[in-house]
């Protein structure tokens, strides 16, 4: 995938994808990429040729920006509630998934947002350290 958008693309594409099963059982991805909304068009040609066996239907539908949902969301709640929802959702079976096909990982992401991702869980992770031992030195007091 990261081939074919580097063909397609002068700037690398920030992306992640989760395999998911749907309600009837279909595996699919689904995740994130950032892109502005004129690079759709692009994306979609550059994905298209990541999997060339696709039926006529599938090629049709393989790839859904869902983006006017989000864009409700974001004007209701805000723009990071929408983006951790939309996260949140994108994991909920990954537990089940990786156990029912026996695989180490069903998530596939750029190197950078990787790195994003693990520095922002490191930060959670000092933060929730520092107010745990906040909250036991006020104990004391």
């Amino acid at each position: 995938m990261t081939k074919q958008l580097k063909k397609v693309f002068p700037r690398p594409i920030e992306f992640y994808f989760v395999v998911e099963t749907a309600g009837r059982g279909k595996l699919h991805f689904q995740g994130s990429m950032l892109i502005t909304h004129q690079e759709q068009a692009m994306v979609k040609e550059a994905l298209s040729k990541v999997n060339r066996k696709m039926t006529i239907s599938e090629k049709q539908h393989f790839l859904d920006f869902g983006l006017d949902s989000r864009q409700k969301i974001a004007n209701t709640y805000g723009n990071l509630y929408a983006t951790l929802r939309w996260s949140s959702y994108n994991i909920k079976e990954y537990r089940l998934n990786r156990i029912a096909y026996s695989l180490k990982s069903l998530i596939a992401s750029s190197s950078s947002m990787t790195k994003l991702a693990q520095d922002y869980h490191a930060d959670f992770r000092r933060i929730k350290k520092q107010s745990a031992l906040y909250a036991a030195r006020s104990d004391y007091a």
